[in-house]
């Protein structure tokens, strides 16, 4: 019998998608709020309050042909919550102030604030 282990990692991209055809490109207050709204959603998706500083790799930004795209991925291992929450209670403290639904360590109610 083989020794081995087997997962499924289900993994979610999200984008925001700013056009920017030529010769004008795209605003830059269009880029903002693209920007903006990625910043928000990667907050909600890892319980990251406002004030905290995002990782510097928490969004990607991409040049296509004729537009501009940012985004972030989010892993998830068999129906597990987001990617930071399986990790060890240092990186769940380093990322969640306020309790998040679906996550083990808030859910243990061992941490207090």
């Amino acid at each position: 019998m083989a020794d081995y282990t087997s997962e499924t990692v289900i993994r979610t991209i999200r984008r925001w998608v700013v056009p920017a055809t030529e010769p004008w490109g795209a605003a830059s207050d269009e880029i903002g709020k693209a920007w903006t709204a990625a910043q928000v959603a990667y907050r909600e998706e890892y319980g990251i309050p406002v004030g905290t500083a995002l990782p510097g790799d928490a969004l990607w930004f991409h040049v296509r042909d004729e537009e501009i795209v940012i985004e972030f991925a989010v892993e998830r291992q068999d129906g597990a919550p987001a990617e930071h929450c399986i990790h060890d209670r240092a990186i769940h403290t380093a990322h969640h102030h306020q309790p998040v639904t679906g996550c083990p360590w808030c859910a243990s109610r061992e941490e207090q604030p």
